[in-house]
């Protein structure tokens, strides 16, 4: 999946998703989302996602993929 833009261009990784422990309330989920590099397998990041029960790995991949634009607002 592509998460956005990069530098040099867009950004094609391997992401994947798996459950965590049942939040409450009951209609979210927390899930532990990786990404693997396709330009290096062996290098990848985790991200711990808490979204609505029906949110697919599809819209949460961008999101994660901004991580930089949101960790820069922070420093300011």
């Amino acid at each position: 999946m592509r998460a956005g833009d990069g530098a040099k261009g867009p950004r094609w990784d391997d992401w994947r998703g798996r459950s965590l422990a049942t939040p409450v309330p009951s209609h979210w989920r927390r899930w532990l989302l990786v990404r693997r590099r396709l330009s290096d397998p062996t290098a990848r990041t985790a991200y711990v996602v808490f979204a609505p029960q029906a949110t697919g790995l599809a819209p949460v991949v961008p999101v994660a993929g901004s991580r930089w634009t949101i960790a820069r607002g922070v420093d300011r």
